[in-house]
């Protein structure tokens, strides 16, 4: 999930009584194949299925061993990645191997994981948590309003220390507020009510601020009126709007300008300092004080390989600063990522140790796949043989094979698959239309399967939407999958997994991410969506009330 990255290495030492290179360990494992039984990945592992501290992540390059030359240590090494293309803080990103056996094997003869995310890698990290900065399950009840409020007080202290320190503003209660603003719009836009979700999102736009704070280093405020009467402080990091984050004040201009001014010094208030989040929830309506609008939301869009991304860093150190180590999702709420349900994030070096790095590996034939696919006789083996490919890979020499990579094997050798072998795939696993672009279909041909996909499984709408219009989704097939929500999720109660009104919001989230150029009919779409989800919570609420 997250690659080796050489500028920071993690050390984890692991003494020995008889000092031994990493040479001299390859070449007795060569000598006594005996003792060095070859295993595949869920038999090597199996010994850790029942341990709730033991992490997997799955990487490209895994020079793990390496002697110190110093007091007969041995060194397991793994690093964090500090270039994340993806819109998540940095980190070292795992699967929990509990949830790995309960949820990645799905029966006796696997012998790799069928993990939605980096399972094609060559070699799988073993990590042990250690230590008790970390939220075990964030999506749960185990991360409770309490914690949240806690949270959300060191979070808005964090903030508020950091811009005033790259701005250089004096006025340390005007960036409080914005801040806490800043927080109240998070709230209301987390894609649930999940404590842990909301938290997430204010972390998230809290450290979206302090990187672009970094980038634009000034803040900018105007006081404009409505015919005279109606005054506004207006504050936005560097000139641009609405790209930049915005907040106004309604107030006096004399008081406008004496109180908020940004060049004025004045402390924050001792008393909110303790209750910051009963601040923020009575920010709303006459009582906001400070209101929040065109909030910066950096791009979902995968960043350019081997860039540093800011924001991502950013998020990572305001997690760590206020307390915690490692984050995990065990309960699959999509808090992390709405694309891998169940997955944990290692932020900082002190929160794990590696234990040992193993080849994801099943020691398969090495007859080239693509004749393997060629001598399958009918469309369901076909499929099937797709399917396996998607779930675990295949391998082929050092090369472990994954769908969208056959794909690309495909077409490269002026190969389509048939599309009743797709139409069977989707079927059976509705997520691989995100593929199917890569096949030499035509647009109608991949929107014609992704309807199937969604006739299957409709809350697979996310997953498509978040690939973006990389995968050639069409309008009128997101409004199809919104149709299929209402029509396969009957459940009013919105807390309810059956309930619609979690996956449109997730969608809408990733749409309003993914799409620079967002059509208006989808846009429409997901309003009507959510406001019929909405008044079926409000009916079903009432009718709960009157029991």
């Amino acid at each position: 999930m997250v690659f080796i990255n050489r500028s920071i290495i993690i050390s984890n030492i692991y003494k020995i009584k008889n000092m031994k290179s990493f040479n001299q360990f390859l070449i007795e494992a060569r000598r006594n194949p005996e003792k060095n039984i070859k295993q595949f990945p869920v038999k090597a592992l199996e010994k850790y299925k029942d341990d709730d501290d033991i992490f997997i992540t799955f990487i490209q390059n895994a020079k793990s061993f390496t002697e110190t030359g110093k007091d007969n240590y041995l060194a397991a090494q793994v690093g964090l990645n500090t270039k994340s293309r993806y819109n998540t803080p940095n980190g070292i990103y795992t699967y929990p191997m509990v949830e790995v056996f309960q949820q990645y094997v799905p029966g006796k003869g696997w012998k790799k994981f069928n993990v939605p995310f980096a399972g094609d890698m060559p070699k799988i990290g073993v990590l042990r948590r250690v230590g008790k900065n970390h939220i075990d399950d964030i999506g749960s009840g185990e991360y409770s309003n309490a914690k949240l409020a806690g949270d959300t007080e060191k979070i808005a202290k964090y903030t508020t220390q950091k811009l005033v320190k790259i701005l250089g503003v004096k006025n340390e209660y005007l960036i409080f507020l914005i801040v806490c603003a800043t927080i109240r719009y998070a709230f209301t836009r987390a894609s649930n009510d999940l404590p842990g979700m909301q938290f997430w999102n204010a972390s998230r736009l809290c450290a979206a601020l302090i990187a672009l704070a970094h980038q634009e280093k000034t803040l900018t405020g105007d006081i404009s009126s409505e015919r005279g009467k109606n005054y506004q402080g207006n504050f936005r990091l560097g000139s641009s709007m609405p790209k930049m984050s915005a907040w106004w004040i309604y107030g006096e201009k004399e008081d406008l300008k004496k109180d908020y001014n940004p060049d004025t010094p004045k402390k924050i208030p001792s008393e909110l300092l303790s209750k910051v989040y009963t601040k923020i929830q009575k920010m709303k309506g006459n009582k906001a004080e400070m209101t929040a609008a065109h909030i910066f939301e950096p791009s979902g869009d995968k960043k350019e390989k081997g860039k540093s991304n800011p924001y991502a860093n950013a998020w990572a150190v305001l997690l760590i600063q206020i307390g915690y180590d490692s984050i995990a999702d065990r309960g699959g709420k999509r808090v992390i990522h709405p694309a891998e349900p169940t997955q944990a994030v290692f932020l900082a070096r002190r929160g794990y140790k590696v234990l040992e790095i193993i080849e994801n590996r099943t020691y398969e034939d090495r007859k080239p796949v693509l004749q393997k696919y060629r001598e399958l006789e009918t469309d369901e083996k076909k499929a099937d043989f797709l399917q396996k490919m998607e779930n675990i890979g295949i391998s082929q020499g050092q090369e472990n094979i994954r769908l969208w990579r056959f794909f690309e094997k495909l077409k490269s050798n002026s190969i389509i698959v048939n599309s009743d072998v797709l139409k069977i795939l989707v079927k059976k696993e509705p997520h691989t239309a995100t593929e199917f672009y890569r096949t030499g279909h035509s647009n109608k041909v991949i929107n014609d399967l992704m309807k199937i996909g969604l006739k299957e499984k409709a809350s697979t709408l996310t997953v498509y939407v978040a690939r973006g219009p990389e995968c050639k989704i069409q309008p009128e097939t997101i409004i199809f999958g919104l149709e299929e929500l209402f029509r396969q999720k009957t459940e009013k109660n919105p807390k309810s997994i059956n309930s619609p009104l979690l996956d449109i919001r997730q969608s809408l989230r990733m749409y309003e991410n993914k799409w620079n150029k967002q059509n208006e009919d989808v846009i429409q779409a997901f309003r009507k969506a959510i406001k019929k989800a909405q008044d079926d919570a409000v009916e079903y609420l009432e009718s709960e009330k009157s029991k």
